[in-house]
């Protein structure tokens, strides 16, 4: 993977996509057909004003590149559905699961350490921010937008980087 710079501030998202991809941020921008430049927020400071990016372009560009994307959460759980009390419960209400009975932290590395993709993540500001990775086997290399590369060994690797890893977005090749 070769590090690409995020091209202005609200960016990271399609710069991380496009070095998973091995394709440069213009040539996924031309797929998507935007910039992120749009002002769809004025109220608000730069760049939480622009219209940015959603998951969903950066899957519907991978798939067009015959590359399949798969979310992977970092700590899935859920909060009791109930319409009657929609906002009667609290994070402490939350269920954790542990899909097919796998630790939900070591599942995530797992997946990270094997596959390529992107991750989204919060900086230690609780900015959204994304990431690229490529799993190394025991490890994984991130590079991030914002010009860093650095090897993730645990989730100690991204808190002294300043990240929290929310998400990751594997790739994998279309049968």
């Amino acid at each position: 993977m070769i590090l690409q710079h995020s091209p202005n501030d609200w960016s990271c998202l399609p710069t991380a996509v496009a070095m998973a991809l091995g394709v440069s941020v213009d040539e996924l921008l031309e797929v998507i057909g935007h910039d992120g430049s749009e002002v769809t927020h004025p109220q608000l400071d730069a760049p939480a004003c622009y219209r940015g990016f959603h998951p969903q372009e950066m899957i519907e560009a991978a798939l067009r590149r015959g590359r399949a994307t798969t979310m992977i959460e970092k700590v899935p759980c859920a909060l009791p559905k109930d319409d009657k009390n929609v906002n009667a419960y609290t994070h402490q209400d939350l269920k954790m699961f542990h899909p097919c009975g796998e630790a939900a932290p070591e599942r995530f590395d797992r997946h990270l350490f094997v596959s390529n993709g992107w991750i989204d993540c919060r900086t230690r500001s609780g900015q959204g921010h994304a990431l690229a990775y490529t799993g190394e086997g025991a490890t994984a290399n991130i590079y991030d937008p914002g010009g860093d590369v650095f090897v993730y060994q645990g989730p100690e690797s991204a808190t002294n980087h300043g990240f929290v890893f929310v998400n990751l977005y594997r790739l994998d090749d279309l049968a």
